[in-house]
């Protein structure tokens, strides 16, 4: 499959649409563009989207970007996922607040924040609750807070 550009308009046509295969291309990065940062831009609009709509069909992809080497790509795929509400993404998520940007860890605890019922994201909440940084003990205790 060839590469293609995906403008902020294509990318809010596909939501429109409601074209989940299409979004999660651009998420994917089958996209070109002279720079990094509308690259970045553009995978940000395409997590956005996904979770937007969500459709459980942007989990796995979601889950594998944040695996993804740049950070903002994680982050963008830990707020889509928890908007989603897909269980799948849980341990996924719970792994990755172990990530060594902060950012990340922020975005992952706010997703795991909207799994009010389900005990996996509860434990991994409490963990952080043991973090060394007293803003990510503070937003797990205010996340707890409104889960229990």
């Amino acid at each position: 499959m060839g590469n293609y550009y995906y403008s902020i308009p294509e990318i809010e046509n596909l939501k429109a649409k409601r074209d989940v295969e299409g979004l999660i291309k651009a998420l994917k990065g089958e996209t070109f563009t002279d720079a990094a940062q509308a690259l970045d831009k553009l995978r940000e609009e395409a997590a956005q989207a996904l979770g937007e709509l969500r459709d459980k069909r942007a989990v796995e992809p979601l889950i594998e970007a944040l695996g993804h080497k740049y950070p903002g790509d994680r982050m963008y795929a830990a707020n889509a996922l928890g908007e989603i509400g897909d269980k799948r993404a849980i341990e996924p998520l719970a792994r990755a607040y172990h990530d060594n940007n902060q950012y990340v860890r922020y975005y992952v605890v706010i997703a795991l924040s909207r799994f009010k019922d389900d005990e996996r994201a509860l434990k991994a909440l409490e963990e952080v609750l043991r973090d060394p940084d007293p803003g990510f003990r503070r937003i797990a205790a205010i996340a707890l807070g409104k889960i229990k």
